[in-house]
C-alpha cells in the first residue's frame, strides 16, 4: 500500500484504504496472530514492541473483536508489511476502546 505496484497482479495495492486508528495483524499463521499495524494518515504503520504490554495487547485484540490478548515480543511475526514505524505504544491501561486512545512514548 505504498502507491507502487510491486506485484504483477497488483495484490500489494488492494485493500489499502484505512482510517486513523484502525488496526490489523500481519504475518501470523492465523487472523488472530501477527505483527500489529496501525493506520495513521491513511497509511499502515508498524507498532514498535519495545514498550508493548499485556494492556496494549488487550486493547488491540478488543478492537479486532477478540477477548484477551497475548504479548509476543521481538518481531516474532516479522517486521510487518510497511516501511515505517508508527510509534511506541506502552501506555494503555487496558480499558481503552481503540489503540489511539493510549499514551505513546
Amino acid at each position: 500500500c505504498d502507491g507502487y505496484n510491486d506485484c504483477r497482479d497488483n495484490s500489494d495495492e488492494t485493500n489499502c484504504t484505512c482510517t486513523k486508528g484502525m488496526v490489523r495483524l500481519e504475518g501470523g499463521p492465523t487472523s488472530a496472530q501477527g505483527t500489529v499495524e496501525v493506520c495513521f494518515r491513511n497509511q499502515w504503520g508498524l507498532v514498535c514492541d519495545i514498550y508493548w504490554t499485556a494492556a496494549d495487547a488487550k486493547v488491540v485484540c478488543g478492537q479486532l473483536g477478540y477477548t484477551g490478548g497475548k504479548v509476543v515480543l521481538g518481531s516474532y511475526y516479522g517486521s510487518g508489511s510497511v516501511s515505517f514505524t508508527w510509534s511506541d505504544v506502552g501506555g494503555c491501561r487496558g480499558n481503552e476502546s481503540i489503540i489511539t486512545a493510549c499514551a505513546f512514548t
